[in-house]
Formats: C-alpha cells, structure tokens, sequence
C-alpha cells in the first residue's frame, strides 16, 4: 500500500479488494490507523475478499462525513472502539456510507475493464457470465455489444432493488435481449458472509454471544420486492449464506411460489434461486426441491471459509456455536448440505449448478470440482498438526460428504460443452486439468 501511494497523486482515491482478517496474527479487524500510516495523503477503500466488509482510512472517513455520531444504517454496522469512534472497518450496508463518497466511473471507463477482464475468462474456458453490478455497468455492456467486442454471453441482473420499478414500468421481462446480453432476475442480499461474521445465524456466533449476523433485507421487504418482480416476469436471486438467511429467504419463496401457483406460472418458468446456501437448517434442507428453488452454490466455498488454523487449538471466531466443533465456521451437519453426496433426491430433489463466484471464488471452473471432489483446499495448509488423524490436510474436513469425482466432473462437464476435461487421479488427491476442445463437446481423459 505504502509503495503504490506513493506513485498515486494525493487526494486521489486508492481502491483495492482482497484482505480476510482470519489469515492475520489475531484475526483481528484490521483498523484505520493501519491505513494512515501506509497512505497518509489519499483516501483508501478497500473491499474484503467476502465483498461484505470494507477496511477505510481516516482521511476516507473525513470526506464521508462519518463521525462518532453517524448512526448504523439499516442493514450495516460501523465497527467502533470503546470510545464510539469508527475505527475504519464497516459491515454491509455501512460500506455505502464511504463507497457512495467515491467518484464513479464512467461507462467507457468499465467497458474498458470489462474487455480486459473477459480476456482472463476465456482463458479458464468461460464463454458467459452472470452480472449483478449496477446500471452503470450494464451501460457498459451494451457499449461493448453495439461495437461487437462483448465476448462473452451475459445475463444481466437487476441490482440493486430500487432498479425494479424503473423495469417494470418499461415492461421489461426475464430474456429481454438477445443471445449475448439479456435481462435477468432481481438481485437481493438477505445477509452477509461468514468472513465477517455478518451471515445471519440462528444462533450466536462462537466468542460473541450477542452477534447471530446482520440482516441486510428484512423479510418484508424481500417478500414484496420478489412478489411485485414475479407478478412482472422478473424471478428473483436472493443472496443468503447463514442458517436463518437461507430460512427466512426459503418462507419469501413459499408464499411466492403460492402466488404464482395461483396465476397458473410453473415453477420452471419462474426460475428463482439461492446464492451461496452455505449453511441450512436440518428442517430446511428439503425445501429447496419442494418449492422448486435453485441452489446457486459453490463448493469452492466450502474449503475457502474454512478458518487457518489458531496456535492454541481453539475455535476461530467465525464459527456459529451450532455444528462447529473447530476453527471452521460451517463445517456442522447444517453446512452445504447438498454437497454431501451424489444423491440430490435425499434433499428434496434440489440439483445444485455448481458455480463459479467472481471475485469471492475465482473464475477457475475446475476449482469447483476439485473442492467438491476432495473437500480440499488446492494446497496443503503451511502447518499440519504432528499426527493427523486422518490428515486433515489430504482428506479435507468432513471428508465424507465429498461428492463422487464422475459427479463434480459432470457437474462441470454439462455446464461447459466445449471444454474438454481431464481428470488425474492419484490414491490421496485428485487435480482437475481443462485443455480446449475443438471437438465441441465433453471428454474425460487420463492424464
């Protein structure tokens, strides 16, 4: 940070994204002195790796206008020292307060990164997108698309919800468009993520009884967002990630499905969905398939919210108290359950599309596979305990819930036609290859 301040002009703003507390001495939020010292004459915000926390600096928190006395918005949290001073850290909806602060990019500004960015796509073998930035940027897709340099099939989603009724009253509908730009559903966040503790939980997360997560949209709120888009043929993807996010989202859905069951709309018309689903309450899990609900899932996840591992042994502060048992925050009986076997039939019938998250999981399809397959991280950790048993590290944590390895290569195989995979096996650890098919269609190879 120090480094590229100092080639950035002063007053300038320094944007960046990427940092997660949990790897740091401590795991302690990081605050904004940190930032003062390394960038003391420009304004610095800094997204975490989940997208749900932002890490400020003083002079950012000046010209915001956030003090002592701003209130918390609904649905965010200015993390504040003992004396109430904000110290640099805000949760949710609270990053609006310094993001709304920073000039905008104009449209050819985000089509020029957009054309860079879709150059590293295609080069992990991804041909389409599923986009839930704002107008701006679908202005942008657009400008890249009249001048025929939009290479990759993208379906733009409605973000964020107050954009509802400006497509409404131009009668615009899930498709509009053509094969490679069209419209969406409505995007809605139910929750946060668990990096930050801000996945909204039923019960407390462990070391902070008064914390179970933020509620970013109550259920109010996204029952009559998603029942006005349905009524105009706009389904809904609702970002929800803790136990009672999944749940209260999933009673949203019920009293929809009831709705559109009542004008006669099939549940495969309507194609709502979950993103993320990581952790379910038991009594929830056959719900997903019953209401014809898609679970948008990916289980890149499941390796990559597993907390390092602490020096005393304890549980990390990120897990809820409910099935963890060690520093994992999700790994309990109520994670992901429908990455426990190749048998989706025992959740209610829900198939999850296994799917790659950009930026918080990567636009490497394979990674999806492998974590599936191994329960894994790609890379063994730094430190292993003296005598695993069984090693952690090779047969990942609740090793038995991977799914089957034909079943993650299917998963990857019927979403990506003209990819051809291969998939090398060895006795402890499987490694995903993707070469470029020209055949058009999906082959496994040993490698």
């Amino acid at each position: 940070m120090a480094a590229f301040a100092k080639d950035t002009p002063p007053g300038v703003w320094i944007r960046g994204r990427g940092w997660w507390q949990e790897l740091w001495e401590g795991q302690a939020f990081p605050t904004a002195a940190d930032l003062d010292a390394a960038a003391p004459d420009n304004p610095v915000y800094l997204t975490a790796k989940s997208g749900h926390a932002a890490w400020v600096n003083a002079m950012a928190l000046r010209m915001a206008g956030v003090t002592a006395g701003t209130p918390d918005p609904a649905g965010g949290q200015i993390v504040r020292d003992g004396r109430g001073e904000p110290t640099g850290v805000l949760l949710e909806n609270a990053m609006d307060l310094v993001a709304n602060a920073i000039p905008d990019p104009t449209a050819e500004q985000i089509a020029d990164w957009i054309e860079a960015a879709q150059a590293r796509l295609w080069a992990a073998g991804l041909t389409g997108a599923h986009d839930f930035d704002g107008p701006r940027c679908f202005e942008a897709l657009q400008l890249l698309h009249a001048r025929d340099a939009l290479g990759l099939r993208v379906l733009k989603h409605i973000q964020p919800a107050e954009n509802l009724e400006h497509a409404l009253a131009m009668g615009l509908r899930w498709g509009f468009g053509d094969d490679m730009l069209r419209l969406g559903g409505l995007k809605i966040f139910a929750d946060g993520a668990l990096g930050p503790n801000t996945a909204l939980m039923v019960e407390p997360y462990e070391g902070q009884p008064e914390n179970r997560g933020v509620s970013v949209t109550d259920k109010e709120t996204m029952y009559a967002l998603v029942s006005k888009a349905s009524a105009g043929g706009i389904p809904s993807a609702i970002h929800a990630i803790g136990d009672r996010a999944v749940h209260d989202v999933l009673d949203v859905f019920e009293a929809v499905r009831r709705e559109e069951q009542a004008r006669g709309v099939a549940p495969d018309a309507m194609r709502h969905r979950i993103e993320h689903v990581q952790i379910i309450h038991p009594d929830d899990r056959r719900r997903l398939g019953q209401l014809g609900v898609i679970a948008s899932m990916q289980p890149i996840h499941a390796t990559g919210d597993m907390a390092p591992p602490t020096a005393t042994g304890a549980t990390a502060r990120s897990g809820p108290t409910t099935g963890a048992s060690s520093s994992t925050p999700a790994r309990g009986s109520r994670s992901a359950p429908m990455r426990q076997s190749s048998r989706w039939s025992r959740f209610g019938g829900c198939t999850p599309p296994s799917r790659a998250a950009r930026p918080t999981a990567g636009p490497d399809p394979t990674a999806g596979g492998q974590r599936a397959g191994s329960r894994c991280r790609r890379r063994s950790p730094p430190t292993r305990p003296a005598r695993p048993t069984p090693p952690a590290w090779r047969t990942g944590w609740a090793g038995s819930r991977r799914v089957t390895w034909p079943t993650s290569w299917r998963w990857k195989t019927t979403r990506t036609p003209s990819s051809r995979w291969r998939c090398a096996t060895s006795r402890s650890r499987a490694r995903w290859l993707m070469g470029c098919g020209a055949t058009g269609r999906s082959d496994r190879r040993a490698a």
